[in-house]
């Protein structure tokens, strides 16, 4: 059983329902459990999957706990995976009536304020493993929660290696879609619309670059998500308050990201904090270039000067210099495309990550089986 009870619509949601539909190609049979009428759960129906939804209120529902004790018992899972902790509240004490089913967390975001109370000691007893996304979040994890440190391991996020493939599918259309010239130049960004993804910075950065040569044009993939709607006029009316000549696009959510990654010649990602950045994967698989700010989990991704250009957070000049450093050294732009698919080939494609995720599942119900 996945579990992924967000309202919103991001990088753990996509994670979570793409992690059971790669497990189900792999013959793995389960179910999904979503929010009422969440994206999530929208999305893992689109797909097929088995879905299950249920809403339940705060924390420590009473209610919420009996009704998925009650799923539990009537599914009898072999293992519970969850993929936002303030869904343990529920889970953790319903399954202290089901002792042989594994519970295994991932970690998707760090935690500001220790966690390492009576009652969350309680909790995380119940947990057999935590699967952080990234050394950073791993080391976060160890110092903050109630967990023993051997049992937190690194699984980072995968991404199908032969779906984002250079060459395979044409970003031709999506630029006439927009009117883009297909021999301008275009320098991409990918996230929802909120400030923390470094969508001044990108703008900001857009306008400096734009002062300099006037053929590239700029394009951001990404909507907004539930509760950060005003962000995102924010944002869009930020843009239109520049000095951008028309310049810059904005596509809104695009499923269909291979299209969107092959109408640009560079992926900026300026963020002010990632615990990972799925959209840095995907682009150099792509064998896109990226330039990224080098904060929290990025620089584990992202080599500066060989896989992509790592620029310090909240500053746009050093973004528009390396995109306009990259407009004139094409040379390098092809190499650092090329050594970026390499990597998330050897460290990122999903079959790795299905590996360790499997092998992980299999010790935990061993251990649980055992006890």
């Amino acid at each position: 059983m996945q579990v992924c009870r967000s309202h919103a619509w991001g990088g753990m949601e996509m994670v979570a329902v793409n992690t059971a539909l790669r497990l189900r190609e792999r013959g793995v049979s389960g179910v999904f459990l979503a929010f009422p009428d969440s994206p999530a759960e929208r999305m893992a129906r689109a797909k097929g999957l088995d879905v299950l939804a249920m809403g339940w209120g705060g924390y420590l529902d009473a209610g919420g706990i009996r009704r998925f004790r009650a799923e539990a018992g009537r599914l009898s899972p072999d293992l519970v995976h969850v993929h936002q902790a303030r869904d343990l509240w529920m889970i953790a004490p319903a399954l202290s009536w089901l002792p042989a089913v594994p519970l295994v967390l991932t970690k998707h975001i760090g935690t500001q304020r220790a966690k390492k109370d009576w009652f969350h000691a309680g909790l995380y007893r119940r947990v057999d493993r935590i699967i952080a996304i990234s050394d950073v979040i791993r080391k976060n994890v160890a110092e903050t929660h109630p967990f023993a440190p051997d049992r937190i391991l690194t699984i980072p996020n995968g991404v199908d290696i032969s779906a984002f493939e250079p060459g395979v599918v044409s970003g031709a259309a999506m630029r006439r879609r927009y009117g883009i010239p297909l021999d301008a130049p275009v320098v991409g960004t990918a996230g929802r619309l909120n400030w923390w993804k470094g969508y001044r910075e990108f703008l900001s950065a857009a306008e400096e670059v734009l002062q300099k040569d006037k053929r590239v044009w700029f394009m951001a993939a990404g909507g907004e998500t539930v509760g950060e709607e005003k962000e995102a006029r924010e944002i869009r009316d930020f843009a239109a308050s520049l000095n951008l000549g028309g310049r810059m696009v904005f596509t809104g959510f695009c499923e269909a990201m291979p299209e969107v990654y092959a109408a640009m010649d560079m992926l900026v990602y300026p963020a002010y904090a990632e615990a990972f950045g799925m959209v840095l994967i995907e682009a150099m698989a792509m064998g896109l270039p990226v330039i990224a700010s080098g904060c929290d989990g990025i620089p584990e991704i992202v080599r500066n000067g060989e896989t992509g250009i790592l620029v310090p957070p909240r500053e746009a000049g050093p973004v528009a210099q390396a995109v306009l450093d990259l407009l004139k050294d094409p040379d390098k732009k092809q190499t650092l495309g090329r050594n970026g698919r390499a990597r998330v080939k050897r460290l990122y494609n999903w079959e790795k990550v299905l590996d360790e995720t499997m092998e992980m599942y299999r010790t935990v119900i061993r251990e649980r089986s055992r006890h």
